[in-house]
């Protein structure tokens, strides 16, 4: 104790130490025992947890190895989860939705070109055995010669159609040039006049004279417009209008192609742009087509970001398609 400066006094206090001891003992105790109880309700609730974290995870190794054994039926259940663990279970199942999906069109596609395959070839195996062994007649050589040559020059465009379809989606510049869609289709209309005109029917352009400019390769609209102006020509009923016509509608402009024939099936149109369908009409009139024709011009719209649509009723068909003014 200080007075005017100067220390007058102190105080003491005392206390036994026992008393702390035991005091601090039975925090301790106290502390251990709680510790204790924590860790024997967090350890199940943690194993428990974990088990169910987990449990989805080991799921989709399973599956991952049934994927790797071949087997692409093999989803992983969601048990309706909202979390983190969840989004993966689902983004799983897409993936194996879409391998699935793949691979049975792989396996269809597969299918399919055994099957155009075969065809000519076992024609013109045939044939070609015939001549060699005398089974055909030396005076019937030249029609099946004529025959074996037509056959060979189908499977010549089978498979350069095939390699075109697969440079087609490997191509990246399909949104990026521009050109005149009106000139694009008088040169198409150009190529195919001989036939057109040779079948008789009434040409019946309706093109502005102002050029139509538009973004996209100019080579690969102009392979969709031939494909769907040859089929007009070929499936059209002789000595009929055949309508072609380009058109602008906001910031899209618009080419129609429009021929009077044999009506396509409403069942059949969502397939008909499908690789190698051929309707029943394309059967009896088209002996030399592949039916790549169709899916080439969807593969090369798509890749544009650009639609096509098809109507048929009362023997007129339309075939009707997108592309995006510049």
């Amino acid at each position: 104790m200080q007075r005017s400066g100067e220390i007058s006094g102190y105080v003491f206090s005392a206390a036994k130490t026992g008393a702390i001891w035991s005091l601090w003992s039975s925090f301790t105790q106290m502390l251990l025992l709680t510790c204790f109880l924590v860790l024997l309700i967090a350890i199940p609730i943690s194993v428990i947890s974990s088990r169910r974290e987990s449990a989805p995870l080991k799921e989709m190794a399973a599956a991952a190895r049934q994927f790797a054994k071949g087997d692409l039926s093999v989803r992983v259940k969601m048990k309706n989860r909202d979390d983190e663990i969840g989004e993966l279970c689902e983004a799983f199942n897409q993936m194996a939705d879409a391998l699935e999906t793949s691979e049975t069109r792989r396996k269809e596609f597969i299918s399919s070109v055994s099957h155009e395959l075969k065809t000519p070839m076992t024609t013109i195996s045939g044939f070609a055995d015939g001549l060699l062994d005398g089974t055909i007649p030396m005076e019937s050589a030249p029609k099946y010669l004529s025959i074996i040559a037509g056959e060979t020059k189908r499977l010549s465009r089978l498979v350069r159609q095939m390699l075109d379809i697969s440079r087609m989606k490997e191509k990246s510049d399909l949104r990026t040039s521009s050109f005149d869609a009106a000139e694009a289709l008088r040169l198409s209309i150009t190529n195919l006049y001989g036939k057109i005109d040779e079948k008789g029917l009434q040409l019946r352009p309706e093109i502005p004279e102002d050029p139509v400019i538009v973004r996209g390769s100019g080579d690969d609209v102009a392979r969709v417009i031939y494909n769907i102006l040859d089929n007009a020509v070929k499936f059209a009923h002789a000595d009929t209008p055949l309508v072609v016509s380009l058109f602008k509608q906001g910031a899209k402009a618009y080419i129609s192609i429009a021929d009077r024939g044999e009506t396509i099936p409403e069942e059949e149109l969502p397939a008909i742009f499908e690789r190698f369908h051929k309707s029943d009409r394309s059967r009896s009139l088209d002996k030399d087509g592949v039916g790549l024709g169709l899916y080439i011009v969807k593969t090369i719209l798509d890749q544009m970001g650009e639609d096509i649509w098809v109507r048929s009723k009362d023997g007129e068909t339309e075939f009707r398609f997108s592309l995006t003014l510049v």
